[in-house]
């Protein structure tokens, strides 16, 4: 018998203040990415969800990043890019912009300066 790793992992960042968070390759169940004040995380990989947030003006720069699913928020003049696949929900407060690429199906945007392309 072979026994098999689990593939039930999860990535979990949050930034405080200023900085820069690159998580490097992303493979699992979930990432969470959230960032307070001006620093920035980036990530590549592939998950299952991404839960990204941005409070001020820092970004989340994931659109490397293959997501099932998503749970996007902006809050002040951050950004957030994402490359999700099915399922998305973004909400968008402030100057802040949220870039999703992948076209997802299900859709729940709220807010302004949300852009959903191919």
């Amino acid at each position: 018998m072979n026994p098999q790793p689990s593939s039930s992992t999860s990535a979990h960042a949050n930034l405080t203040g200023s900085g820069r968070i690159m998580l490097g390759q992303v493979h699992g169940d979930q990432l969470i990415a959230h960032v307070r004040g001006s620093g920035d995380i980036e990530a590549s990989g592939a998950v299952q969800t991404l839960n990204a947030s941005v409070h001020g003006s820092g970004d989340v720069h994931v659109s490397r990043v293959t997501a099932q699913r998503a749970d996007l928020s902006t809050n002040g003049s951050g950004d957030i890019s994402a490359l999700v696949k099915q399922s998305l929900v973004a909400n968008g407060n402030g100057s802040g912009r949220i870039t999703v690429h992948g076209n997802p199906n299900q859709r729940n945007v709220s807010g302004k300066h949300i852009n959903v392309l191919n």
